[in-house]
Order: C-alpha cells, then structure tokens, then sequence
C-alpha cells in the first residue's frame, strides 16, 4: 500500500482562481504535485507588464543577474513544448514575501476589477452566511486571509505577463519549479485564448465548472512536468468527493470547508478530466474546451455525464415573489458540488449521496434590512422522484441547523413541513413534488401558497441526450440561464 504524504495550498481569490492541494505519493502508483496557483480576473482591463518598458538590453541584463527569471524562461519552453503552442510574449517573474501577499492580491484584484480583493471576501462571505455554510462572517474572512499568507506558492495575475513567486520556494525544487510551470501554463493559456471560455458563465456552478477544466490543465501540464523530473509516468485517477473530503479531513486542512473543499478538489478532479479529454480527443479536444465548455459540475463529478451534452428547460426570468419587499441579495444556483458542499459543512456524512441526483437548481436570497434576517427561496431537480425524497429528507434535518431559531415540532411525515421561527414569528417551509423539491425560508405563513405556485413557474431541469464526440459537435453546448449577468445587475438593489 502506498503512503502519502499531504500538503493542501488554497487560492486566493474565490472568483477567479483556486489553489491547488494535490497528493504525492512516495511509490509511483498514484502521483500528483502540490501547488498553488491564481488566475486573476477574467474580464479584467489591461495591466502593464514590467516587460513593456524594457530594451532587449535591460531585458537580458535583468535574465543574467535574477535565477528566478533564468528559471522561468527555461521552464516557459517546457510549457510550450509539452502544450504543443508558443508563447506570445515573455512573462516577468517577481519574488514576494508570505506576508506580502494579501496586500499584493488587493492591489491587484483592485486595479483589474475595480473592488479589492478583501471587499469581495467580504461580499463572499455574506453569501455563504445567507446560504447557511457558515455562522460567522468575521471567522471565514480571517481564516481565508490566514490560509493565503500560510498556503500560497504562486499566483499569475490575468492580463499581466508577471508570474508572482513566494520566497519561501526554491527554484531548486522539482515540487517548487512545477508551481511555476503550473502558473505559466496559465499564461500560456491566456495569450492562446484569452478569456473565451469565462465570457459565458451565468452562475455560481458553471463558473466552477470552468475552474475544473482551466485549473486541470494546468495541473495535468505540471504533474507531467514533475514525474519527468522523476522518470516515472503520470497516473490519473477520479476522486470521489467523499474519498477526498476525509483525506483531506485527515490532514486537518478544511477550514473554512465551504470554501476549501470545492476549490480543493478542483486541482485533484481536474488533471483527470483533462487526461480522459485528452486521451479521447488529443490536444485539440482540450483547446475546443474554449469554446464548447462543460457545463456543470455535475459532468465533473461522474464519470459517465463527462461527455453527454445537455440542455436546460425554460426558466422564468420574471417570476415575482409576492409579498417581498426586502433587496435582491443574490439570484444563482448552487449545483452538485456546492450542494454536497452544504451537507458536508453541516456535519452530513452522507453529503455526496444526497448531491448525486441533482438536475437543476435556482435560488433567490432576500435581504430584510429591517431584522437582518434573509429570506431563501429555492427551487431544485432531481434525477428520480427517489433522489428528490432523499434531498427532501436531509434538509429538514439540515434546516435547524442552518437557522437555529426554528421549532421542530413532530418528524417529518408527508410531502411537505412548516417550521416556525420564534424570533421572526416566520416560517419555513419544504414542500417535495415528483422530482422537484421547494425551499421557502423566513416567509410569512399567509404567503406559502402563493409564493410557492411563483417558485414551480421558474422550471428548472436537465435533460440529458446520448453521448456525443466533442469534435463532431455542431453545436454550442446551451447555458443553463444565459441571461442571468444581465438580470443580476438590474435587480440587485431593488425594492420589490
């Protein structure tokens, strides 16, 4: 039996770039590389390289005296050769210090995106608070800044041509050089193609559904690189969620877990997802990722969905929620990996059972500005009407725990509960229906029934077709809610 030994990096910013945890093994059965990586803003405005002001003199004086630099030129053409593409233009490496990179990170995600990157944190963590996979807000923000300083190796800021290298790596180091080659494959990736595969993201799932295919290459790149080194060949396995999760549980590093489960399995999923899309279609079916993206993670976390095409029923832009006058806080969908996620942060051990029959999911979170308290309104699809049950079952368990002012007055019996808040004087209600089960959290008890016949008109589903060869494939694979970036910026904020 093979021994491992683990170390977990977490990224930065949850946006647009993860961290990697990856497991090495001491025999070679099963081997992976431990990095750290970023990939900054997607649509980010251009930032000038330290290259653009440099002659061809400054610019091979700097490469003679800076070991750093000389290493990532040389590991630029491994990166090149091994991807089968050129660089366009030379990346600049700079050295900064553990204690320099949430400051760093601000400065930067602050200039591309014009909000900084602990303000995001800030907004981030809200969104966990109101979805109920944390209790604090201040504890999540401290850990995942903490977690930065400790965790990262590296991160490639979008738009920059710079490569940023944590001094307390050696470019010595076969695990450390293949951050680095982890990093420029991210720039490789950025001149080859830009940012085509981001400009259609319309939620939360599919974004990370795109961070298995852009964070996997890049690992697929450097776990080749690191068992070269070794002379030993790259073994691609699956990672069940639940396998993963207590791996890493062991090694006490899933803290805060809603934001370093997901992020960290990205990085081990990933390579193998890459690897079965190569060996099916060669480089050509991963540069077609581009343009024709999976399209939930419910592809990346099964083997058999990795290639089915799908589409999602119609939904109803403009639903309106009866007697909700609080502000839109959050319009989006969860999907498989973050509903496990849910489960998993709530103590469920079971979490990857009750996420495996989804098929669809919308959500609407209210904010009452009077009482601070949310209102949650979902609607999700299963696979099977026994699927929807199990969900059904689990969240009436989870809900006391996510709202601890809630009474739970007798077991649960039937297709629907009513539980009653003893601070709101509101309701909660779950109603399951065939395939689909209705969340309706802190609602006034009057307004049950009308609000839920407004959710049910916002269908929502997948249905999937035979699979099919990426390269043959005429057709886009179709978003799940195309419309969603627009309709969020026009009702975030407003009164209803």
């Amino acid at each position: 039996m093979a021994t491992f030994n683990m170390k977990l990096y977490y990224l930065a910013h949850p946006t647009y770039f993860w961290a990697r945890g990856v497991l090495i093994s001491k025999h070679s059965s099963v081997i992976f590389i431990l990095l750290a990586c970023i990939l900054i803003g997607c649509n980010s405005k251009h930032q000038t390289s330290p290259w653009d002001n440099y002659s061809p003199t400054q610019v091979q004086q700097e490469v003679q005296i800076d070991p750093l630099q000389i290493k990532v030129n040389a590991l630029s053409k491994y990166v090149a050769d091994f991807r089968q593409k050129p660089f366009l233009s030379s990346i600049t490496a700079i050295s900064i210090l553990p204690s320099e990179i949430n400051k760093v990170l601000d400065s930067i995600s602050l200039a591309a995106e014009e909000m900084s990157q602990t303000k995001y944190y800030n907004l981030l963590a809200h969104y966990y608070l109101g979805l109920g996979y944390i209790k604090s807000t201040t504890d999540f923000i401290d850990s995942v800044l903490q977690t930065n300083e400790d965790a990262i190796a590296g991160f490639y800021p979008h738009h920059s041509n710079v490569l940023y290298v944590v001094t307390r790596y050696s470019t010595d180091s076969i695990d450390d050089n293949a951050t680095i080659v982890h990093e420029l494959t991210h720039a490789l990736q950025e001149q080859q193609f830009g940012s085509i595969i981001y400009n259609d993201i319309s939620t939360w799932d599919e974004m990370f559904t795109i961070k298995y295919l852009v964070e996997g290459e890049a690992s697929y790149v450097s776990d080749n690189y690191y068992c070269s080194q070794h002379n030993i060949n790259p073994v691609f396995r699956s990672w069940p969620l639940t396998i993963f999760r207590n791996t890493i549980l062991n090694y006490g590093q899933l803290n805060p877990e809603c934001y370093v489960l997901p992020m960290a399995h990205i990085y081990y999923q990933g390579p193998y997802l890459i690897d079965r899309i190569k060996t099916t279609h060669g480089w050509s079916g991963v540069d077609n990722l581009n343009y024709h993206p999976l399209f939930s993670t419910k592809q990346c976390l099964h083997d058999d969905q990795l290639f089915s095409a799908s589409y999602f029923t119609k939904f109803n832009w403009n639903t309106y929620f009866s007697g909700m006058q609080d502000s839109i806080f959050a319009i989006d969908n969860l999907g498989e990996l973050h509903i496990a996620t849910l489960f998993s942060s709530n103590g469920f051990s079971n979490f990857d059972s009750i996420a495996s029959g989804w098929n669809g999911d919308m959500f609407w979170i209210f904010m009452d500005t009077t009482t601070n308290r949310n209102t949650f309104l979902w609607n999700t699809a299963w696979d099977t009407p026994i699927d929807a049950q199990e969900f059904y079952k689990a969240y009436h368990n989870l809900l006391p725990i996510k709202r601890k002012d809630i009474v739970v007055s007798d077991s649960l019996t039937g297709q629907s509960y009513t539980f009653l808040d003893t601070v709101s004087k509101r309701v909660s209600f779950l109603k399951v229906e065939g395939n689909a089960v209705y969340v309706l959290e802190n609602i006034k008890e009057s307004s049950i029934n009308t609000n839920l016949t407004e959710l049910k008109s916002s269908k929502i589903g997948t249905s999937m077709t035979k699979q099919s060869s990426m390269r043959s494939r005429k057709i886009k694979w179709m978003r799940p809610f195309d419309a969603w970036l627009i309709k969020k910026n026009k009702m975030v904020n407003k009164n209803r």
